[in-house]
Parts: structure tokens; C-alpha cells; sequence
């Protein structure tokens, strides 16, 4: 038990914590425990309000009449809290949502451009890819081609080096 006003020591917290060891709360106190934590379950904060009477919400209203809300038209540097954060920056585009893009523009790639290969072969399910030709990833239309997977492998190969 601490004496208000008095701060304990690390010393003397590990003293009084090492004495209470294997203490047990009694029954009573159990009893107490839970109808405490009853009590702050059924709090005004998780019931539902009383609902208020017609002469209360006409008070209410008249009360606020001509008042603007002081929240109004208040966001960002304008706010009362705002620390100076950066602006929010609109991301680039990932990887897959440009692909999926440039299959929605131009479709399902259907040839290979380079060894002009146009039959997918037995057994796959898809051969044809759309490789980007500036690997930037632009979303310009003029900056993909169409290849089989053995000339993209070879191109991307080409164009990291």
C-alpha cells in the first residue's frame, strides 16, 4: 500500500511486490471485483441515451440557431490540431494494377511480336504477355508489346543489364 504524495523506489516496488507473492484475493473481494466490473460494463458510455422529450429537442434547437459549426470547412492546415504533416501524396500505380490496365485497353495479348509465335502450346493455360518496352510503366499505350514468355524472359534479361 502506497501513502499518497510518497513516490516509491524500483527498490522498494520489487519488496512490496515480492511480499504480496502467492497472495490470494478473498471471496469478498472477488465479489466486489466482479460487481465493479459490472457496474462499468453498463456504463453510460455502452447504454443507450434516455430518449428526450419534444420540450427538450425544441431547447435544444432554439438554443443553436444561427450558430455555425466551428468545424465547418476546417481540414488540414486549416485544423486547430494540424501539426505540419506532408500533404498525402496519390501513390503510383503497382505493378499488377498497370498490367491489368493494359489488358483492360488492349486485351489478352494473343502473339509474340518478336518470333511472331501465335498458338499457345499444348498443356498452358496462358503463353502471351504483355511486356513494357521502356520498363517505366507507363500507362501509354504505344510503350507495350506483346510476347510469348521465352522472348520476355530474353527481353527483360536484355534490358536489366
Amino acid at each position: 500500500m502506497t501513502l499518497k504524495g510518497y513516490k516509491l523506489t524500483e527498490e522498494h516496488k520489487k519488496k512490496i511486490g515480492n511480499a504480496r507473492k502467492g497472495q490470494k484475493h478473498s471471496k469478498e473481494t472477488i465479489a466486489r471485483m466482479k460487481l465493479t466490473h459490472k457496474k462499468i460494463k453498463k456504463s453510460w458510455l455502452s447504454s443507450p441515451r434516455k430518449p428526450m422529450s419534444e420540450e427538450t429537442k425544441l431547447k435544444i434547437s432554439i438554443s443553436n440557431k444561427g450558430e455555425k459549426s466551428w468545424l465547418k470547412g476546417v481540414a488540414g492546415s486549416n485544423h486547430p490540431k494540424w501539426k505540419g504533416g506532408p500533404k498525402k501524396v496519390k501513390p503510383k500505380p503497382g505493378y499488377r494494377k498497370i498490367h491489368k490496365w493494359i489488358a483492360e485497353q488492349l486485351g489478352k495479348a494473343t502473339h509474340c511480336e518478336d518470333c511472331g509465335l501465335d498458338k499457345i502450346p499444348v498443356g498452358m493455360r496462358w503463353y502471351f504477355e504483355w511486356a513494357n518496352k521502356s520498363k517505366e510503366y507507363k500507362k501509354v499505350l504505344e510503350d507495350w508489346k506483346q510476347l510469348c514468355r521465352k522472348c520476355h524472359r530474353k527481353f527483360d534479361k536484355v534490358k536489366s543489364i
